[in-house]
């Protein structure tokens, strides 16, 4: 049974008194030490930690559970792993140098001074200059082409317990169908999704069991798997990306799959990554396969939240249900693109 650590999302007396301890006494008890509750992380309670106004921040990160506190470990073991790679071959950009801290005789916490920089948003994206979003996409795939350079069988002799990512859960494919086939008339009436549209889902469904039977384990490496608006430095006055951070996700897997999470912030940004991954490493990126994942993974999202608010397992907060349901008309745009990329191949 996993063990539950920090169960609250808020700032309590245990957390204040944990991030606390690491910083100078003097400044805590000047009432200059703030502490905010950033976004909700999947496996941790993050929060910002401002020492003094206009100085640097921090964040701290405190595992929910047994795999978040595993998680933990692996990914400051990762990261300074990759930080002494880089004093040899720099990254375009900065990452976390993570530390851990305890506060009680078993639980963990990371504390690591916050990277540069604020998110990317689709809108944001949109307003760039064709300069920035090309310099943009050409840091992303230098940092890509780095990561997979590092060869697998060294980073698996490191670290014994790096998993190999998947898109998917098991079984949530079926999740999927069951989902759509229940809201077909919502979709339908509510964001005009054709018939031609669900079918195509169906289709999508079939070909994505097909391609993930098939992934070649000669195209693995080690990978981010999780580069997206939030997880971005962007210096928003210099349009200019300056860190990449979360790296929890960070693992063993099919480069296709690192591809599709910035169409998170925009296809548009995919397209112009996987131009330059190409050009970089002389490698063919199978666009098809990544408009796959990227539809497999919004559809995931939508039937995941779903099931939780038919079954009650989990509480979904209003902004989660906003996020998802506002992204559902983007299914048809990467559809779209799906769709030509399957006539064309």
């Amino acid at each position: 049974m996993t063990n539950t650590f920090e169960p609250s999302t808020s700032v309590t007396d245990s957390i204040c008194r944990a991030i606390k301890s690491q910083f100078d006494i003097d400044a805590v008890e000047s009432k200059s030490l703030s502490i905010i509750r950033c976004n909700q992380g999947c496996s941790c309670n993050v929060f910002e930690i401002q020492v003094d106004p206009g100085k640097t921040s921090f964040i701290a990160k405190f595992p929910r559970d047994d795999d978040a506190k595993h998680g933990l470990n692996l990914e400051m073991s990762l990261l300074k792993y990759l930080n002494e790679l880089s004093n040899l071959a720099p990254l375009p950009f900065q990452i976390p140098q993570l530390k851990l801290h305890y506060h009680t005789s078993e639980i963990p916490f990371s504390l690591h001074k916050k990277v540069p920089g604020s998110h990317l948003t689709t809108e944001e994206y949109e307003n760039l200059n064709e300069l920035a979003k090309n310099n943009l996409a050409l840091k992303i795939a230098k940092f890509y082409q780095q990561l997979h350079l590092i060869p697998i069988s060294k980073v698996e002799a490191i670290f014994v317990d790096l998993e190999v990512r998947e898109l998917l859960s098991p079984y949530n494919d079926i999740l999927i169908e069951s989902t759509i086939k229940k809201n077909r008339k919502l979709l339908n009436e509510k964001y005009q999704f054709t018939d031609e549209n669900i079918n195509l889902i169906y289709f999508a469904l079939k070909e994505y069991r097909r391609v993930i039977s098939e992934l070649d384990t000669a195209n693995r490496i080690l990978g981010h798997f999780d580069v997206h608006g939030e997880n971005l430095g962007f210096d928003h006055n210099r349009e200019e990306l300056i860190g990449i951070f979360d790296f929890a996700d960070c693992g063993i897997g099919d480069f296709h799959l690192e591809m599709h999470t910035s169409s998170w912030i925009s296809i548009d940004l995919s397209r112009r990554i996987i131009n330059f991954y190409q050009q970089l490493t002389n490698k063919q990126v199978n666009r098809t396969k990544v408009h796959l994942f990227t539809l497999m993974c919004r559809l995931d999202d939508y039937a995941t939240l779903m099931d939780r608010i038919e079954n009650g397992r989990e509480s979904c907060t209003e902004a989660e249900i906003k996020i998802v349901f506002e992204r559902i008309p983007q299914w048809i745009e990467i559809l779209k693109k799906y769709d030509i990329d399957l006539k064309e191949s």
